[in-house]
């Protein structure tokens, strides 16, 4: 046990639920543990490794060098705002974002 319980006559009930208690919680870890650990290795190899599903679509890539190109000014437009807390749409470079992407 994570704790030792001392047990006066008549308390050996809050004893037992604290042991019943620490068993649930060390259970839970070990499942929670094990979930991560699964998906973490699930994406690896089924994502990444084998390509059998596709990417999750934080990061899309283009077809075209001009869509890649534009895809990596956004997200560097975009990463560069969070940065400094003021989103995307409403930065001040959002102008040379559109005028960069109207010349491609």
């Amino acid at each position: 046990p994570l704790h030792k319980h001392t047990t006066c006559e008549g308390s050996e009930a809050p004893a037992r639920t604290m042991r019943l208690a620490e068993r649930a919680l060390r259970a839970w870890h070990l499942d929670l543990f094990t979930y991560v650990l699964s998906k973490v290795w699930f994406d690896l190899l089924f994502v990444y490794v084998l390509r059998l599903l596709p990417r999750p679509y934080c990061c899309p890539v283009g077809e075209s060098p001009r869509q890649r190109l534009f895809f990596s000014l956004v997200l560097k437009q975009c990463s560069a705002a969070e940065s400094t807390a003021t989103p995307c749409r409403e930065s001040a470079s959002a102008a040379a974002l559109l005028a960069a992407a109207a010349a491609l």
